[in-house]
């Protein structure tokens, strides 16, 4: 069998490479450490804050002002100070700063924005199958309905117009 399309020249061929390894244990993201993949991840969520135990709207919307507000005191901080050094860690703040806020504190209010919405996924991921399914259904309503009015036709035609077919399965 011959085939359609010319092999490639060797200087584009490339050996078979290997995937890398899979990554063996703990990984950071974000400059934070996570757990290795496949822990359970409830206890993941265990370790954050406990504000990340109810899951409504208003816990995301609260956050995501908080963050906000929080970013922007570091930024009104950073511009009244800018010479100032800033530490990231959690008792540490902007030096002659009496706000307190320290970007581990950023840093955390960000965490739990993620967990919050991280915790949101399942919900989303169900109500997008749902709508796909419901928009599968009535797809196939409608060319069920296209078919039964294309049978009631044809069965119509048939019956009138048409040739009938005899006892024998003729057409005469």
């Amino acid at each position: 069998m011959a085939q359609i399309w010319p092999t490639p020249p060797s200087t584009l061929v490339q050996p078979e490479m290997a995937p890398p390894a899979p990554v063996e244990g703990g990984f950071t993201m974000y400059g934070v450490s996570r757990p290795p993949l496949g822990t359970d991840p409830k206890q993941a969520l265990d370790e954050g804050s406990a504000d990340l135990r109810t899951e409504c709207p208003l816990e995301l919307l609260r956050l995501n002002r908080q963050l906000l507000a929080s970013f922007l005191e570091l930024l009104r901080a950073a511009q009244a100070l800018p010479s100032a050094e800033v530490d990231s860690t959690p008792d540490a703040a902007l030096a002659g700063e009496p706000s307190g806020l320290s970007l581990a504190d950023l840093q955390q209010q960000m965490m739990d924005l993620q967990r919050l919405i991280n915790s949101f996924r399942p919900y989303q991921a169900r109500e997008a199958l749902i709508a796909e399914l419901r928009s599968q259904v009535d797809a196939k309503r409608l060319l069920v309905a296209d078919l039964r009015s294309a049978v009631t036709d044809s069965a119509a035609g048939v019956g009138t117009d048409g040739p009938s077919q005899s006892a024998a399965g003729g057409v005469t």
